[in-house]
């Protein structure tokens, strides 16, 4: 699954680039436009409709999450080109456990793949991997290739690419709720628990003034 080298940079060697989608215009004129303008430094993708891409062409939905990883690594590619400092891929939710068993089980086997795939690439053109979301319900095999990865990429600085799985709105909400509480209760005082002396039945009682 890995790009040539030259896919990367735009080489010679590299496949020559699609206007079908682009309004006629070629990958290094979009390049051109967008260098031109100021450069966010983070973009987020949900990737999503892959499934209906293959519904489309009468195609099983396996045939558009293989399409999905081509399409994140042109993203990738282009997201590197164009100077950006961190790309974020939404890419398996934890609502998307409730999908077919079987399809589970292909996108974590085309995830393991993928990143072992990929990673001679990332080493190359500098893109450093970093995982969010739970990772303890993945598999211990897609596990253990993130983590390879992750540590491989750790120096490589050209671009950050962060890869969300096992994602939710309602417990990433649930966790920053905590971690907000955690931090305000941190930073109140806590009552001093040194003991008071003499104890109050033992204080001298205050004098009354005389006249």
């Amino acid at each position: 699954m890995t790009a040539p080298p030259s896919a990367w940079d735009g080489g010679s060697a590299a496949e020559p680039a699609s206007t079908e989608d682009t309004g006629g215009a070629s990958d290094s004129d979009l390049l051109a436009q967008i260098r031109a303008e100021p450069v966010p430094r983070h973009v987020a993708v949900i990737m999503d409709g892959n499934g209906r891409w293959a519904r489309s062409r009468g195609l099983p939905r396996v045939a558009g999450h293989r399409e999905g990883i081509k399409a994140a690594r042109e993203t990738v590619r282009a997201a590197a080109q164009a100077g950006l400092g961190y790309l974020t891929l939404y890419a398996f939710s934890s609502e998307n456990w409730a999908r077919p068993a079987a399809e589970v089980s292909f996108l974590m086997t085309l995830l393991e793949d993928s990143v072992e795939a990929e990673l001679p690439g990332f080493m190359e053109h500098g893109v450093r991997l970093r995982i969010l979301g739970e990772q303890a319900a993945l598999s211990s095999g897609v596990r253990a290739s993130l983590e390879r990865a992750v540590a491989a990429t750790r120096a490589n600085q050209r671009i950050t690419l962060q890869i969300a799985l096992n994602y939710g709105a309602r417990r990433e909400i649930v966790r920053a709720v905590r971690a907000i509480a955690l931090r305000v209760a941190r930073s109140i005082p806590r009552p001093s628990r040194r003991p008071i002396w003499p104890p109050p039945s033992t204080r001298p009682a205050p004098r009354t003034p005389t006249s």
